[in-house]
């Protein structure tokens, strides 16, 4: 789920099927950020340029898996 890039949260479930079934390696973390990244139609506002919440959403998504993957 991404949310504050467009406006409504958007589903991301390319990424939710690569993950499923799967443990989180190096590899896995980069292929979803980027299918996050992919996925989302964010706008652009004051707060951030449309280009800035893509990259950003994949910053933020791979720092939540390398966690996720330390916890495990």
């Amino acid at each position: 789920m991404a949310g504050a890039v467009a406006e409504i949260p958007q589903e991301i479930t390319v990424a939710e099927e690569q993950a499923r079934g799967s443990r989180l390696s190096g590899k896995l973390i980069d292929d979803i950020a980027q299918a996050y990244a992919d996925a989302i139609e964010p706008l652009s506002d004051l707060r951030g340029s449309a280009w800035y919440r893509k990259q950003i959403i994949r910053v933020l998504a791979r720092r939540a898996m390398e966690q996720l993957s330390v916890a495990n």
